[in-house]
């Protein structure tokens, strides 16, 4: 299936497709924060290379400071979450939702400028909801 794209092609020729999802406000409200991307320095090309739209991810926290997409076993890449990412800011009505074990629904992927899969976000559901 094609999907749209999403914004605008990068200088590098990569591009987003996928399913526009709006405010992230609503998802961070509802405990189900989105996923723009994996930190690409990180990414496992060969594994997420095979990502779709729609596709099931599992996400887990390492038990020290960083959390990963995984399928399978398989590290696909690291979150650019931090311990500090889930401390209370001044803008902020409430603090985002600590999510150490969850499902992330890919609604979005990035293309290199063969249409190569290298990066994928979505919407992040944690296991105990």
């Amino acid at each position: 299936m094609s999907w749209p794209q999403l914004g605008s092609r990068h200088r590098s020729g990569n591009r987003f497709v996928g399913r526009e999802l709006g405010r992230v406000e609503p998802y961070w409200k509802a405990g189900t924060p989105i996923v723009n991307q994996v930190v690409q320095t990180t990414v496992d090309l060969a594994a997420v290379a095979n990502v779709g739209i729609g596709d099931v991810l599992q996400e887990r926290f390492d038990g020290t400071a960083h959390w990963w997409l995984c399928r399978e076993g398989v590290r696909l890449g690291r979150l650019n979450w931090s311990l500090s990412t889930f401390e209370q800011k001044p803008w902020q009505a409430a603090p985002m939702l600590r999510v150490d074990e969850g499902d992330l629904e890919v609604t979005r992927l990035l293309l290199d400028p063969s249409g190569r899969v290298i990066n994928c976000g979505g919407i992040l559901r944690p296991k105990d909801r």
